[in-house]
Order: structure tokens, then C-alpha cells, then sequence
């Protein structure tokens, strides 16, 4: 039995969705382009590829629950995530600049996480299991690609404190 939830913050919640999801299909490219190491441009590379399955997921829901994608706002806190990350990038080059963007896709995955599980909290209040769920899922592939970029950031950052070390070694 489906409970009463506000349907109109769940359609929002879920457009809100697919506007992050939209807007990090047409930045990501340029932002991987950027990239310096290897590893961290197949992963990032990777996630792009499930952040445009996650798009399709939810115009799924979106189609099954009716909720009309047209006219969708962009969504201005990835808007002022992602101006901010351009900024942070600005001058940068190497490891820096790897760095840079490793913090800015933490910052959006952050916000997509508490947002995915937001709109799978509503869904499951409202009885709809099925999607729910798929949400659910999509919040766990973020988790994990936060913890990837967690992973990248560290190796960088020891990497480029032990080649600090050597020239400190040998100057």
C-alpha cells in the first residue's frame, strides 16, 4: 500500500536528479580530458559511462511515475560546485591539477549522495519498492566512486610528497 509522501518534493527531488545527472554528462568529458594520470582517468572515465546509466535510470522512474522532463531547471548547487572546481583548476598542471578535480568530483559526490538518498528514503515511504531500491543502488555506486577518488587523492598526494622527499634527499 502506497503512503502519502509529497509527491511534488519527490518530482523535484527526482528532477533535480536527472538535471545533476545531465549536467555532469556534458561537463565530465572536458574535466577527464584534463587529467594526468592514468589510473585516475580510467576511473573517472568508468564513472562517466554510470553517470549516464544513472541518467537513463531515472528517466525510467521518471516515465513510470509520469513526472514530465521537459523545461528541467539546471541544478544550481552542481552549477556552483562545478564553477568553484574551475576555479580551484585554474593555473594548475601535474598533480595539481589532478588533485583539483579529484576534490571537485568529491564535492559533487557528495551532494549526489545525499540526494540519492533523500529521493530513496521518499520512494520507500511512499511504497514504491522497486524504485526505491534502484536508488538505493545508484547511492552505493556513488559512495563508491567517492571512495575511488578517495583512494587517487592519497596515492597522488604520497607520491608527490615522497618525490618531494627525494629532491630534499638529494639537493
Amino acid at each position: 500500500m502506497k503512503k502519502n509522501i509529497d509527491m511534488q518534493n519527490f518530482s523535484e527531488q527526482l528532477l533535480a536528479l536527472w538535471s545533476i545527472e545531465n549536467m555532469l554528462i556534458d561537463k565530465m568529458p572536458s574535466m577527464i580530458q584534463k587529467v594526468n594520470d592514468f589510473g585516475l582517468k580510467k576511473n573517472l572515465s568508468f564513472h562517466f559511462e554510470e553517470t549516464r546509466q544513472h541518467k537513463t535510470v531515472l528517466q525510467l522512474i521518471c516515465k513510470q511515475l509520469d513526472i514530465d522532463l521537459i523545461n528541467t531547471n539546471i541544478n544550481k548547487q552542481l552549477e556552483s560546485i562545478l564553477q568553484e572546481g574551475e576555479r580551484s583548476m585554474e593555473g594548475k598542471q601535474g598533480v595539481e591539477l589532478d588533485v583539483a578535480i579529484i576534490r571537485t568530483a568529491q564535492e559533487v559526490e557528495q551532494y549526489e549522495i545525499s540526494l540519492y538518498a533523500e529521493a530513496a528514503e521518499m520512494a520507500e515511504t511512499a511504497g514504491y519498492k522497486g524504485i526505491a531500491g534502484r536508488l538505493w543502488l545508484t547511492h552505493e555506486e556513488e559512495k563508491q566512486s567517492e571512495n575511488k577518488l578517495k583512494f587517487f587523492e592519497g596515492v597522488l598526494l604520497k607520491e608527490t610528497a615522497e618525490i618531494g622527499q627525494s629532491i630534499a634527499q638529494y639537493s
